[in-house]
């Protein structure tokens, strides 16, 4: 008889997909990354990848060890109106300094100064997933 189901042991595939998540938002920037291209580097199906990680943001918080989600702290930069959003903005980045567990995405943010890849994967990142969801809230 064959058992049908999830196996009993680990898989490893969630870390499968992260490294395949990393080699491609490395090569080809947050915009140019796409789940679909992730999942075959993975060698799993695309609903594989959003089971475990939900959307492409989670994924890339995930790979990149974001120290947080957007989609999360979006509103709460919002709660003060447009007055002083800009600061609360500023403010905010500055602060993930700070973090415990944030020295990953410091160091993307450090790298986009001097390195072309890592620049084009912040600036991805942060224009959609921060600025355009500022821009869609307002």
């Amino acid at each position: 008889m064959v058992r049908t189901g999830r196996r009993p042991r680990p898989s490893g595939t969630r870390e499968e997909i992260l490294r395949a998540a990393r080699r491609a938002f490395h090569d080809h920037g947050y915009d140019g990354a796409t789940i679909r291209g992730i999942a075959a580097a993975a060698g799993v199906d695309p609903a594989l990848v959003h089971h475990f990680y939900g959307s492409k943001e989670q994924l890339f918080a995930a790979a990149m060890e974001v120290p947080f989600t957007p989609s999360e702290i979006i509103p709460r930069l919002l709660e003060g109106g447009t007055e002083g959003l800009g600061e609360r903005i500023l403010r905010f980045f500055l602060s993930l300094n700070d973090r415990p567990g944030a020295g990953p995405f410091v160091a993307l943010i450090r790298s986009a100064s001097s390195n072309q890849r890592a620049a084009a994967m912040l600036r991805g990142f942060i224009a959609r997933e921060v600025i355009g969801r500022i821009a869609r809230a307002l």
